[in-house]
């Protein structure tokens, strides 16, 4: 069995569809959901408190948040639990390191011999992560790899 996690980057979109992409992602066993931040797009932590509301297990996040965009009290607010959410990590962390490592690409396309070889080679290296980057996808072509399920190889 992998020890990779696997999660997904949503492309930009409103807070409602971000919500749904997630609950279909949690139903199709992904790990994780995360999204980006641009200043065309809505506020990411507003989409992921839409996302937590209709979730249950799924990790949420932030790929990254360019503070210029940001006032940094404001994002500091959101972030109010990021104390706690560090001690529950710490509390409940069975891996020895004590930092992810994330790999981000696209497996869509790859037959099962070459997604195998790839996920592999990765984990061998010590990737804790495969992020499958939808970034730019038509919506449906979202839903339509969400519903596949993460890239597993066994």
């Amino acid at each position: 069995m992998s020890a990779l996690k696997f999660g997904l980057v949503l492309p930009y979109g409103a807070a409602r569809v971000v919500a749904q992409l997630c609950q279909i992602a949690e139903g199709a066993s992904w790990d994780g959901c995360f999204l980006g931040d641009a200043i065309w797009c809505e506020d990411p932590m507003i989409a992921l408190a839409a996302a937590a509301m209709v979730t249950q297990r799924i990790r949420l996040g932030t790929m990254i948040i360019p503070m210029p965009l940001r006032r940094p009290w404001k994002v500091a607010s959101e972030s109010a639990d990021i104390r706690a959410m560090k001690a529950y990590v710490e509390a409940n962390r069975t891996l020895t390191t004590l930092f992810d490592i994330v790999v981000s690409g696209k497996t869509a396309d790859l037959d099962r011999s070459q997604l195998r070889d790839t996920l592999m080679a990765w984990e061998e290296a010590g990737a804790t992560w495969w992020i499958e980057g939808l970034w730019g996808e038509p919506e449906e072509r979202v839903i339509e790899r969400i519903r596949k399920g993460p890239p597993r190889y066994e």
